[in-house]
């Protein structure tokens, strides 16, 4: 017989005797509608789909990822210094701010060094 969800007494329809995972996907928000928090957040989960996909964060990449142009360089400059300073993200080595790499804060470099694209 399927699971048919019923809506309970507290207006939530889970069916509560399944062992489950719920995910709640926040809605698109422009770079510039999001709070510093959310901006860290997202800054942080795309330096792990990089990080997935054996790539580095970079100033480039998440200006990319947010649909910024080249005018933003130093607010994602910015982001990035905070992410740092929080301990979300890493950089890769000691290159240049210009030139720098970024990883999660709990990677090993060695991965990416391995197991190329």
């Amino acid at each position: 017989m399927p699971f048919i969800p019923t809506l309970e007494e507290d207006g939530d329809f889970r069916h509560h005797t399944v062992k489950s995972t719920s995910v709640t996907l926040p809605f698109h928000r422009e770079f510039t509608d999001m709070s510093t928090d959310e901006r860290l957040r997202c800054c942080a989960e795309h330096c792990v789909i990089c990080y997935i996909n054996r790539r580095c964060m970079t100033n480039t990449s998440l200006r990319e990822r947010f649909g910024l142009d080249n005018s933003y360089v130093h607010v994602i400059s910015q982001l990035i210094h905070l992410a740092v300073k929080e301990q979300r993200i890493k950089p890769l080595s000691a290159e240049t701010r210009r030139t720098r790499s970024y990883i999660p804060f709990w990677s090993d470099a060695d991965v990416l060094s391995k197991h190329p694209v």
